[in-house]
């Protein structure tokens, strides 16, 4: 009954043995091989064996094994990109842990944040670009300053100016000067 009641929710919960194989999936979705047989079943199996994306379910796998001996959580957003279609999954993952506190599996949740991540990226994607060019703006730059090592060394850095910026603007309007800048 309760695994009926957890599949109406819109998150994915399950748990994991302490080999990172599961023992329990609310609901299977369309990340996994064979999700969609009646009869399959994801008992026993690790990311390994069911993921499409192979990168990501040895990461999973890796990231499962750090938890099982650390037994400290994590949580993190993966990306999918399956048959054209992009997503972003929240996965966070806690151990379960004996009295004795020796680590007995793992209990996560699975959330699709991909309207998040997307409006997150196009947030930042304005703080960093000029609106009317499309080019990087100060933000960009001093980001840039703070990464950049050694290393990145030959650089070269361009800085234009428009000259009489403020007389255009003034005698033919902001939309002739918006041109000019462009």
């Amino acid at each position: 009954e309760i695994s009926n009641m957890l599949k109406v929710l819109p998150s994915l919960i399950y748990l994991k043995d302490s080999n990172g194989r599961y023992v329990f999936c609310s609901q299977y979705w369309h990340h996994l091989d064979n999700y969609d047989d009646p009869d399959w079943t994801i008992r026993g199996k690790t990311d390994m064996e069911i993921r499409r994306d192979k990168e990501n379910a040895r990461a999973a796998f890796e990231s499962d094994l750090k938890l099982i001996e650390t037994g400290i959580g994590t949580s993190y957003v993966i990306e999918e990109n399956e048959d054209g279609k992009q997503e972003f999954l929240q996965i966070i993952k806690e151990p379960l842990k004996y009295p004795d506190g020796r680590v007995r599996g793992i209990i996560a949740i699975i959330n699709n944040v991909t309207e998040q991540e997307l409006l997150k990226r196009e947030l930042k994607n304005r703080a960093i670009t000029d609106e009317l060019t499309g080019i990087y703006n100060r933000s960009y730059f001093d980001e840039f300053v703070e990464r950049i090592s050694e290393s990145t060394y030959p650089l070269s850095i361009i800085t234009a100016d428009c000259d009489r910026l403020k007389e255009i603007n003034d005698i033919y309007g902001h939309m002739v000067g918006d041109e000019y800048i462009r």
